[in-house]
């Protein structure tokens, strides 16, 4: 959630950076405080470049930005608009702030302790950005699933349970991942659909919360555990 929230503020960085003009403003307006109202100058007046900001608008898209909420502003004047003004619904970003806060203070008080384990675990082995929740393809109150469905899935089983996940034909191989201490994935067997397939048992039991990683296999081989009949 940090990260994301780094990067889209980096990115709107980059976007108003790029719309700066070179030459220098021979006018500048003095900076103002919004009142009850904003106050609007063109981009050009500003030092801004009135296509890139064209541009921006049309990659954030959405039902348009009300002038009351910010848009695109330099020097407290509202320098782009767009959309129907009379329509504030987008909500957009406006929960990361808070998200990420209450992020730090779980951090700051030791409820999250290995949020690295995590990030390392979903840049290392998953196409996270190809998957989605899944959690239909597991027990309800068991486990969590994300997944591209037939080529990879990250199930996260709850302490003390063991589950079952629905896999297609195919053969798919599966290893465990302890996201309280890390390290390295621990080999666990080769799953055969179709059906709905035991997980078996994570490396030290149900004791602790463990990650399972499923993955297509194309050379079925070793233990295999079947659909349940």
């Amino acid at each position: 959630m940090q990260k994301a929230t780094c990067f889209f503020i980096f990115v709107c960085g980059l976007a108003v950076a790029g719309a700066r003009q070179s030459p220098a403003l021979t006018n500048p307006l003095v900076n103002l405080f919004p009142q009850d109202s904003w106050r609007e100058q063109p981009p050009s007046q500003m030092g801004l470049d009135a296509a890139k900001l064209d541009e921006l608008a049309k990659q954030l898209g959405g039902r348009g930005c009300n002038t009351k909420s910010g848009c695109n502003t330099k020097s407290g004047y509202v320098v782009k608009n767009w959309g129907d003004q009379t329509q504030v619904a987008d909500c957009l970003s406006s929960a990361k702030p808070v998200l990420s806060t209450m992020l730090f203070f779980a951090v700051e008080e030791e409820l999250v302790k290995r949020t690295t384990h995590a990030i390392d675990f979903f840049h290392k082995y998953l196409p996270f950005t190809e998957m989605t929740s899944h959690d239909e393809l597991v027990e309800d109150g068991l486990a969590w699933c994300l997944a591209k469905p037939s080529e990879v899935y990250a199930i996260f089983v709850f302490s003390g349970k063991t589950t079952h996940l629905e896999l297609p034909a195919g053969s798919f191989e599966s290893h465990w991942f302890d996201p309280h201490r890390g390290g390295d994935l621990v080999v666990g067997g080769v799953l055969v659909g179709p059906g709905r397939i035991p997980l078996g048992d994570s490396p030290d039991g149900p004791a602790n919360d463990w990650v399972c990683l499923v993955r297509e296999k194309s050379d079925p081989s070793g233990p295999q555990q079947t659909a349940l009949i």
